[in-house]
């Protein structure tokens, strides 16, 4: 388990880094920076600050439910 290392923005909930958007989404953190970037599709919501990016987690949650597949499309 990734130790948390978020970092608090005001009163609201704690931002995500690279490494916990890539564990909550099992996926690689090469995979959440590409998507975070806009080097790949979809973009992944996120926040840069200097060199660092943070993700809010509704953003995260929301991009997760934007990707479901309701029906198999050919």
């Amino acid at each position: 388990m990734v130790e948390s290392k978020c970092i608090a923005v005001g009163d609201t909930q704690p931002l995500m880094t690279v490494a916990e958007v890539a564990e909550y989404l099992r996926m690689s953190a090469a995979w959440v920076r590409q998507h975070a970037g806009g080097l790949r599709g979809p973009v992944l919501p996120s926040v840069k600050m200097g060199k660092a990016v943070r993700f809010r987690r509704p953003a995260v949650v929301e991009f997760v439910r934007a990707m479901e597949r309701t029906e198999r499309t050919m």
